[in-house]
């Protein structure tokens, strides 16, 4: 912060405050000093804009990449190839880079593939847990509306909760008043 004394008018003068303001950053000297020079001109007489303007720095151009050979192509040989590896438990980006291909593609190929298996392939494969039987619809009915059975009606709120000795009549919501 800066203080200067300026007369503002004959016989009255201001003391000024200035206080630093960042106007911009630049990652390149040689523009930074060309634009200091640039607003400066504003309250100096010195080089007339136009000359400024006229030697900035042109930019620098940035060489170009290679484009990735047709990156969303996945022929029908490189997914009967990608296939084994993602049901064998290999990551799908894992996959698609090795291909040099996009993995969103295959991932939706993925998911698409696995939606048309048969139903006994992915039973087999993915909904039986080891150890444990499949449980029948008839049971899981029949497990249900013997747990319904044993809860009661709350007389407050209407619904049914598993009662306890503390709590015969109230649900634990109706009972702790909320």
């Amino acid at each position: 912060m800066e203080y200067s004394l300026r007369e503002a008018e004959p016989g009255v003068f201001e003391i000024m405050q200035t206080r630093p303001v960042a106007v911009g950053s630049f990652n390149d000297l040689e523009l930074a000093q060309r634009i200091v020079a640039f607003l400066q001109n504003d309250t100096a007489p010195g080089t007339p804009r136009n000359e400024i303007i006229k030697t900035a720095p042109q930019p620098k151009t940035v060489p170009e990449a290679p484009l990735p050979t047709v990156y969303f192509d996945w022929t029908d040989e490189a997914l009967a190839k990608a296939f084994p590896r993602l049901a064998a438990g290999e990551k799908v980006r894992d996959v698609a880079d090795s291909f040099n291909l996009s993995w969103t593609v295959l991932r939706g190929k993925w998911a698409a593939h696995k939606k048309r298996q048969t139903p006994s392939v992915q039973t087999s494969s993915a909904l039986v847990v080891p150890g444990k039987q499949a449980v029948t619809a008839l049971e899981k009915v029949t497990a249900a509306v013997s747990q319904l059975s044993e809860q009661e009606q709350c007389c407050v709120c209407g619904t049914y909760f598993k009662p306890t000795p503390e709590n015969l009549d109230h649900c634990a919501r109706c009972t702790h008043g909320a």
